[in-house]
């Protein structure tokens, strides 16, 4: 989960360029790594694509559910784009985790080893 409102141009960039050297450091050190990403903007503002609530409401994008290993984590990081005019709106970082937390986990998962950071 990332804030993509437009004041967070340059902490997406510097967080794409070491994402894959962070996601190889955690698939060497946790055996049945998950990773996936969505991202949040601010309020008045939409993503490109999604439900029509997102784009509606411009809130949260679920861009990669959980998944094995690090390919839906990379692939949602290298999504982040920091949008909106940095007016100082209301952000929906507590929507966005509302809205991560309501997706399915894939059946894999046990409830008691499931951790979302």
């Amino acid at each position: 989960m990332a804030d993509n409102t437009g004041t967070m141009t340059d902490y997406i960039s510097s967080t794409q360029s070491g994402a894959n050297q962070i996601l190889n450091n955690l698939t060497n050190s946790i055996a049945n790594l998950t990773t996936g990403g969505g991202a949040y903007r601010d309020k008045g503002t939409s993503f490109p694509s999604g439900t029509a609530a997102d784009q509606k409401y411009g809130l949260f994008k679920n861009w990669n559910d959980l998944s094995p290993g690090k390919t839906n984590g990379q692939a949602a990081i290298n999504k982040w784009q920091a949008y909106g005019n940095n007016a100082g709106l209301r952000e929906a970082q507590l929507y966005g985790l509302y809205q991560a937390s309501r997706h399915t986990l894939p059946s894999y998962f046990s409830a008691t080893r499931c951790k979302l950071t």
